[in-house]
């Protein structure tokens, strides 16, 4: 099976060019990307944060982790 980009390619309707990102649309998902990663690091330290507050903890959910690092490729609160 073809991948995405090969079927835009020479799909009847596509535009020229469908088949590969422009340099511009390249840089518009990178930056994107970026922003996604830079919103989840800040919500983990945030998580992490509240997490440590002593107030807090007769609330915490026992089932909830105590800390989840930002430098994981993924991020579960549920077992």
């Amino acid at each position: 099976m073809r991948g995405r980009a090969e079927r835009g390619r020479d799909h009847p309707g596509a535009p020229a060019g469908a088949g590969a990102a422009s340099e511009a649309r390249r840089t518009q998902i990178d930056q994107s990307i970026t922003a996604l990663r830079a919103t989840r690091i800040e919500s983990v330290n945030d998580y992490n944060s509240k997490a440590a507050q002593e107030h807090r903890a007769p609330f915490r959910d026992k089932d909830l982790p105590y800390r989840l690092d930002a430098a994981a490729e993924k991020t579960a609160c549920t077992d």
